[in-house]
């Protein structure tokens, strides 16, 4: 039997620009013809350590209902600092998380270690648990998402995966097409749930991040 070598793990690059959600968001997004994908509730519980270093890092390592997930901005490339449109790497394969939050961490991995064993030895702790109920809406290749929070915070994302780079600024220019289409205009970026969580429950962690230019104030937001 020929031996089969396993193919490299395609990365998936996440473009997303949110949006300010009111009543009508909804209508004007079925009445471009999206389709209604589903409604779901889910928990993220994010970890970092004390020094702040993976979110420092735009680093974001959560558990989504008990599996490990990590966004994580590497570079920026194809997309502007001051873009409304934001770029993150996602995965959710133990090994490449451990791989990029210790390199963040600057704390070995040790051999046959997981990523729950690590993040506890590397005293990374819970620091944020968000409840969002979600709709979900279908538009040629993107995915609409209407969120609120347990808190009550509300917002709106246009999202497409994207395997390769240099399609990323045709995207970001879909994405500023469909945002203009549903009327969804911002001359600055909106505040999302983390920074919309840390500011109110987290003060000096959401200071911390503003200082660093990994979040923007809400007052530039808004």
């Amino acid at each position: 039997m020929a031996e089969v070598t396993p193919q490299p793990r395609v990365q998936q690059i996440e473009l997303e620009r949110k949006f300010i959600v009111n009543d009508d968001s909804e209508n004007k997004i079925l009445a471009i013809g999206a389709e209604f994908l589903a409604a779901e509730k889910f928990y993220d519980d994010y970890y970092d350590n004390d020094r702040y270093a993976l979110t420092l890092a735009d680093c974001w390592l959560r558990k989504r209902d008990n599996r490990w997930q990590c966004k994580h901005v590497p570079n920026q490339v194809g997309v502007e600092r001051d873009s409304l449109t934001s770029r993150y790497d996602e995965s959710d394969e133990e090994s490449e998380i451990l791989a990029i939050i210790s390199t963040i961490l600057k704390v070995p991995v040790e051999s046959g270690e997981n990523l729950t064993a690590y993040v506890d030895r590397a005293r990374c702790a819970e620091f944020a648990r968000i409840g969002t109920e979600r709709r979900s809406f279908g538009y040629e290749t993107f995915t609409i998402v209407l969120d609120e929070t347990d808190f009550g915070f509300k917002v709106g994302e246009i999202e497409r995966i994207v395997v390769n780079a240099d399609r990323i600024p045709d995207v970001l220019s879909d994405i500023d097409e469909l945002a203009s289409k549903l009327g969804f205009n911002s001359s600055s970026r909106v505040a999302g749930k983390m920074d919309a969580f840390l500011s109110r429950f987290k003060p000096e962690h959401y200071v911390r991040l503003c200082e660093a230019d990994v979040l923007k104030r809400r007052s530039r937001d808004s």
